[in-house]
């Protein structure tokens, strides 16, 4: 759905099956674990994957990219990524704690971001909290 617009068939199916609703530049999906981030072009720019109960969310049940697993560690996650050749040997191009509570690594050459349930980059035993997957 990446990059495709609003009108387009597959997305516009989705939406509506899925039960989606507007917020913004946002199309909530809560009963798959997914918000879509709509740019102002009216096409989707990023794909909110939440694994865990969130604010109202159903944990997205989908595949993960790359083969990550919803129980990886941050050091599991940096491990199946080395192995696949992404990011500086598993790490990523560039990490922040926006919220003071979850560790966003970046991973820009693949358009992703992992978001970790600890704040800090040094707690390799952090979980995926969720996923962001952009063009």
């Amino acid at each position: 759905m990446l990059g495709k617009s609003l009108s387009d068939q597959v997305v516009a199916d989705f939406i509506a099956t899925n039960n989606c609703t507007s917020a913004a530049q946002f199309k909530l999906c809560n009963e798959v674990g997914m918000a879509l981030v709509i740019g102002p072009d009216q096409t989707v720019e990023t794909i909110y994957l939440c694994l865990n109960d969130v604010r109202d969310f159903t944990p997205y049940k989908g595949e993960l990219p790359f083969g990550l697993k919803f129980y990886d560690t941050m050091g599991a996650v940096e491990y199946r990524l080395k192995k696949q050749g992404v990011g500086n040997e598993g790490l990523p191009d560039s990490g922040s704690t926006p919220d003071h509570v979850h560790y966003w690594a970046n991973y820009k050459q693949v358009g992703m971001t992992i978001i970790y349930n600890t704040p800090s980059a040094e707690d390799e035993d952090g979980m995926i909290y969720a996923i962001l997957v952009s063009q």
